[in-house]
């Protein structure tokens, strides 16, 4: 399903993968501190990292063919710096506020009987941004799964393959609901019609997932398989 990288040139030779800046544990405090002043090189490599990345270079033209009014000034898919909520921030494609956008996160301590902090990679609707636009999004999103036993069949095994799973909240400043990749499929059935945000990819746990976060190869590949696995589905649902 994933649009892979090219590793080679036209002459054979095999050429070096870009690298995020890897997500180091101290970055978690300076979250639940909402010191964002730590985070402005990371935010500036995060968005040139995303920008070389081969499945996302050709976004903004697909999005300019598909409907000349979504034409943006830049051609590069990330040019704005991340959205800042308290214990939490947040980054999407350039114009995709309306669309299945693909969307970069992360999550602090927000509190007793909230899910513990996480990096978030994947794809989002924000109904509560514009309805209209974001549920006629998601509707084709589910009419493809669902009227497809092929696609829903590849979109499955690409979920437990990089083991996705799926943010849900019923209000944007309610408790949000983590839905894991062994009910991802179930859920997707039957989704609540009470939704303001939904996401669905990789959620990286501080502690339990530190090794990946904190390695550039590890996390590379996981926004790789995630944000270029999401590609071919972008481009028909939009």
């Amino acid at each position: 399903m994933a649009d892979e990288p090219r590793m080679c040139s036209r002459r054979g030779r095999r050429r070096k993968l870009n690298k995020p800046a890897p997500v180091l544990d101290a970055m978690f405090d300076d979250l639940d501190n909402n010191r964002y002043s730590a985070f402005g090189d990371f935010f500036d490599a995060l968005r040139g990292f995303l920008n070389e990345l081969p499945c996302l270079q050709d976004l903004q033209t697909i999005r300019a063919t598909r409907l000349p009014s979504h034409k943006t000034q830049s051609s590069k898919a990330f040019t704005r710096s991340p959205r800042l909520d308290d214990s939490h921030w947040y980054t999407y494609h350039d114009g995709g506020a309306t669309e299945m956008q693909f969307n970069v996160g992360m999550y602090g301590q927000r509190g007793v009987g909230q899910p513990p902090p996480y990096f978030r990679i994947g794809v989002g609707w924000a109904f509560y941004y514009s309805r209209p636009a974001a549920e006629a999004s998601f509707r084709r999103f589910l009419s493809l799964l669902t009227q497809d036993a092929v696609i829903l069949n590849q979109f499955s095994i690409f979920m437990s393959a990089n083991n996705l799973g799926i943010e849900y909240y019923p209000r944007i400043y309610g408790r949000p609901g983590l839905i894991p990749t062994q009910q991802a499929a179930a859920w997707l059935r039957q989704v609540p019609d009470t939704r303001d945000w939904i996401f669905m990819g990789r959620l990286l746990r501080r502690g339990i997932d530190r090794q990946t976060l904190e390695d550039p190869d590890l996390l590379g590949e996981v926004f790789r398989s995630v944000l270029c696995g999401f590609k071919p589905i972008w481009v028909r649902v939009g």
